[in-house]
């Protein structure tokens, strides 16, 4: 989302008419933890000794720059620069405060844990930004649609519908 937002500013994109636009922010954003990111990189990895190898090997990826963010350059994490941004009205051109976003997280993610989504919802709510929030209570990371269809959709369609209703 940020490389887009850069390329289209370089080509100094200005959208002609307003622009029909909602956010749907499935299973983020999640924390800057160790933690966290090890279980998400590591997921795809079955083999018990790939596993051990590729954990050791991204524990020092992740220290190692984190060192050289935080006391080399002494700039914010990529992750804490992501989140920040994501909480920004102009993440596109064509969106604005009014722009719903809506967050669709499960209180079982491991990868993202529900506070995570909660706090980086109320932080965007609290300046300004226009947030919807649904809670699933049993899907993993990113399986919302598949675990609660009717749910998910009826979610999805209610944010659509409402944009829909204000160009009209």
């Amino acid at each position: 989302m940020l490389a887009l937002k850069r390329l289209l500013e370089e080509q100094n994109h200005q959208p002609g008419h307003a622009l029909c636009s909602a956010w749907i922010i499935d299973s983020a954003p999640g924390g800057d933890s160790l933690y966290r990111s090890r279980l998400a990189f590591l997921s795809p990895i079955k083999g018990a000794a790939a596993r051990f190898l590729a954990k050791w090997a991204f524990t020092l990826l992740y220290c190692l720059l984190h060192l050289v963010h935080g006391l080399l350059l002494r700039r914010p994490s990529p992750i804490h620069v992501m989140q920040e941004s994501l909480a920004r009205a102009d993440v596109l051109p064509w969106m604005s405060r009014r722009t719903p976003r809506l967050y669709l997280y499960s209180t079982v993610d491991e990868m993202v844990p529900a506070r995570d989504v909660e706090a980086h919802a109320a932080a965007s709510a609290a300046g300004g930004l226009n947030v919807r929030m649904r809670r699933f209570e049993r899907s993993a990371h990113a399986a919302h649609a598949r675990v609660y269809p009717a749910e998910y959709w009826e979610a999805v369609q209610t944010c659509w519908a409402g944009v829909v209703r204000e160009l009209t």
